[in-house]
């Protein structure tokens, strides 16, 4: 399949907890969510410094901010798996792990619809992103930011596929929740239902899972 990207929700589970308010009656003083908005904050705050510093070819500080945001991804991740083991974590609850599962799914659904509307073809699914399949007419595409959604700018005129993404951004997203691109390739394939390789601009194939 031609031009193939990659549409990821960013930090979907977290997002979901802090946009929807998921967390267990026991926190009583919210000190579950403050931490969580908190590391889920700085962690995107390090990724922007990290992108900020690659464009300007600063790589020393580039490297210093991807370390600095990995172990906070690991931190606000491992929320959900200790609210899923309630028999191990002692303010667990099964029963947001579960909403939070089942957010997440109803997002993926509304997102493959959205897209599909647009022309994308979806290739292979994962927890919190999809392949598709990108449209050729897709490059003509305008859409002017109105600034509902975190990653839009007011005002900003979006092109291409990265216009369907912000529509779709300022539409539906709200709160920590957003979708962006994790990446683009000139060809995919699918090898099987949960395995794919892709092949970069330099002619590299990576596999996928």
């Amino acid at each position: 399949v031609s031009q193939s990207r990659k549409m990821d929700f960013n930090s979907l589970y977290p997002a979901i907890q802090l946009a929807h308010d998921v967390f267990p009656s026991v926190d009583v003083s919210g000190v579950m969510k403050s931490f969580l908005k908190y590391f889920h904050s700085e962690r995107f705050k390090a990724k922007d410094l990290a992108k900020k510093y690659g464009k300007e070819g600063n790589k020393q500080l580039e490297s210093l901010y991807k370390r600095k945001q990995l172990p906070l991804k690991i931190f606000i991740n491992s929320m959900f798996g200790a609210l899923s083991a309630p028999q191990v974590y002692a303010w667990g609850d099964m029963y947001m792990g579960e909403q939070i599962t089942c957010t997440g799914r109803q997002y993926l659904r509304q997102m493959i619809k959205f897209f599909m509307s647009k022309g994308y073809v979806p290739l292979v699914m994962d927890t919190d992103g999809v392949n598709f399949s990108t449209p050729e007419d897709a490059k003509d595409r305008v859409y002017i930011g109105r600034g509902l959604n975190w990653k839009v700018k007011e005002g900003k005129e979006y092109r291409g596929p990265e216009a369907d993404v912000a529509e779709y951004n300022d539409i539906f997203m709200r709160g920590e929740m957003a979708l962006d691109t994790d990446g683009v390739w000139p060809s995919c394939i699918n090898l099987a239902r949960k395995n794919y390789a892709v092949m970069d601009a330099n002619t590299n194939i990576v596999t996928g899972k």
